[in-house]
């Protein structure tokens, strides 16, 4: 069964999108292999603390990780 000229586009289309996804995916698997010591340090300090200090080391950590995502997913570099 031959496919169609349409047909066969959104084909392509289809294995690009999956092929960002998989890049995509890669690339948060990298961050996160960069960050996971840090990620373990940040909990163990955590689980140390107690009362607001610590849920401002909790929001700290968070929105710090959540910038260092931001900023590396948005870094125009190719280190893929």
């Amino acid at each position: 069964m031959a496919l169609h000229l349409g047909e066969a586009a959104m084909v392509g289309s289809l294995e690009g999108v999956v092929e960002d996804e998989m890049k995509f995916l890669k690339k948060l698997w990298t961050i996160t292999g960069d960050l996971i010591w840090t990620i373990v340090g940040s909990v163990i300090v955590i689980i140390t603390l107690s009362g607001d200090t610590q849920k401002i080391a909790l929001y700290l950590t968070l929105t710090g990780g959540m910038l260092h995502y931001i900023y590396k997913l948005l870094d125009g570099s190719k280190d893929d």
